[in-house]
């Protein structure tokens, strides 16, 4: 009898797990699912958004958006997985500017499950919860989606750290204060946060067995 491979967690199944709890809410809520698949995931937004802050302070790194991106906790594990960036541009003035990425694993996931409804209501918040939760004083604006049927995915970025001089900074900082958690730790980490949104109604045991 040949042994099973151990199944590989990747951001595929953390976007699979979203679309399955963001579905069973939203049909048993109905009217009450899109706000609570909202408040879950920007709860979860800042919460990951807070811990990064905490290894930051840690390491005597400064709360800037060059910190923000040395800090992110994951990694994908399938090669070729990751966001792409076609493009990259920069307003005149230092303090802002605009990324902008063609493909994004949790996209490509949700399109191969047929969950690009679900998967809006992750996009819509999750970065700018992220990066309240980071430092409020941050700023970003996100004008496009893939999952709204973009050609990318269009953020607006705002700090008063040059961005050329970030970029520098990031691998620098990445090394200090720089933890890839396992996408089974993220993956538990999103379901708690549904559990906790979802203790406040009576079908939670319901919805989170159906997910």
């Amino acid at each position: 009898m040949q042994n099973k491979q151990p199944l590989i967690l990747d951001a595929e199944h953390h976007a699979a797990l979203f679309g399955c709890l963001a579905r069973c809410t939203l049909s048993t809520l109905e009217e009450q699912g899109p706000a609570a698949v909202r408040e879950a995931v920007i709860l979860y937004g800042n919460q990951r958004g807070a811990r990064m802050a905490m290894r930051a302070k840690a390491a005597g790194l400064p709360l800037d958006m060059a910190t923000y991106n040395a800090t992110r906790e994951w990694q994908v594990v399938t090669p070729g997985a990751a966001h792409q960036h076609p493009a990259y541009k920069a307003d005149p003035m230092p303090a802002y500017y605009v990324s902008l990425s063609s493909s994004c694993p949790w996209h490509a996931a949700w399109e191969k499950h047929g969950m690009l409804e679900e998967g809006l209501y992750y996009c819509n918040d999750v970065d700018v919860a992220l990066l309240h939760g980071f430092n409020p004083e941050l700023r970003l604006t996100v004008t496009k989606l893939l999952t709204r049927g973009d050609g990318c995915c269009e953020m607006h970025w705002q700090d008063d750290l040059d961005h050329k001089a970030a970029e520098e900074l990031v691998q620098e900082r990445a090394a200090a204060a720089g933890k890839v958690m396992g996408w089974d730790y993220h993956m538990c980490h999103l379901y708690c946060s549904f559990i906790s949104v979802l203790s406040k109604y009576p079908q939670c045991r319901s919805i989170l067995n159906a997910a």
